[in-house]
């Protein structure tokens, strides 16, 4: 049985939609089940095309994952497993690029996910079809790589300022107050709510949360030891240690200890990002 996951940087062009390519294999008899892997909530969306058998746990039941998905924005660990030999590739999203690149926003997708099709019409089985055919990880980027620059070219809508203020929160690290946010925007707190939650699907505050999270998660990956936890708690504008551990909690679902020791279930801890020449 072995488990790889990687990471890869998008061109440059794409940089500002794309969070990231990812790649996940699990290699081992047609009847061995994986070890349970966790995705944490990084506050992206997903785009995620699976060759094999893939399950996720949900409504308190395991369900099988269709072929070609979309995520959206997570507030909550989840759980899933693969079943004989199975890949994963994902196209990692900034949540905003639903609607600057295909026009859909990803308010109706929080804490869920639906089959492509289904979200963005008949439009997206090229790049299904496509998926499918390849047989390498450099084939499957390759193929996302031209048709999100095609996208780019043909149909990318105007920046919002929820594009805006999604960026400002990203850069802040998720320690911007709303106050900070809205009067930077000059807009109303009310307004940026709303706009949020059309796009998002959640409160700008509970997007910040998040994007704290993830930041504090890759810190903890280079600074395991407890006593850094005060440093991380400081550094990430946490009340103090209690408040850290709290809401590190609310979105791992473990303590910083558990996840630290039980690293493989975390499987994006794993992950190195390469550049894109690379693959």
């Amino acid at each position: 049985m072995n488990i790889q996951y990687c990471e890869f940087q998008p061109s440059a062009s794409l940089q500002p939609f794309v969070d990231c390519y990812w790649y996940h294999e699990f290699e081992a008899g047609e009847h061995q089940y994986s070890p349970l892997q966790r995705c944490l909530p990084f506050g992206t969306t997903e785009l995620i095309f699976v060759d094999g058998r893939c399950e996720v746990y949900a409504n308190e039941r395991w369900q099988v994952l269709p072929g070609a998905f979309v995520a959206g924005v997570y507030k909550d660990v989840v759980t899933w497993r693969c079943l004989g030999p199975t890949v994963k590739f994902g196209i990692r999203l900034k949540p905003e690029s639903l609607l600057s690149l295909f026009n859909v926003p990803a308010g109706t997708l929080f804490n869920s996910f639906s089959h492509l099709s289904a979200v963005f019409g008949k439009y997206i089985n090229e790049l299904v079809e496509r998926i499918g055919e390849a047989n390498s990880m450099s084939q499957y980027i390759r193929i996302s790589e031209t048709f999100l620059s095609t996208l780019l070219t043909q149909s990318i809508q105007p920046r919002t300022y929820v594009t805006e203020a999604s960026e400002i929160i990203r850069r802040s690290e998720g320690s911007i107050s709303i106050a900070t946010l809205s009067h930077r925007l000059n807009i109303s707190r009310r307004q940026l709510e709303r706009g949020f939650r059309d796009t998002f699907g959640t409160s700008p505050k509970t997007y910040t949360r998040i994007i704290r999270f993830r930041n504090t998660y890759s810190y903890l990956l280079s600074n395991k030891a407890p006593s850094q936890w005060t440093d991380a708690a400081y550094n990430f504008g946490y009340a103090d240690q209690a408040h850290f551990i709290k809401e590190f909690k609310t979105f791992a679902g473990v303590l910083p200890t558990l996840m630290i020791h039980n690293s493989q279930e975390f499987f994006q801890s794993k992950g190195d990002k390469y550049p894109i020449d690379l693959c």
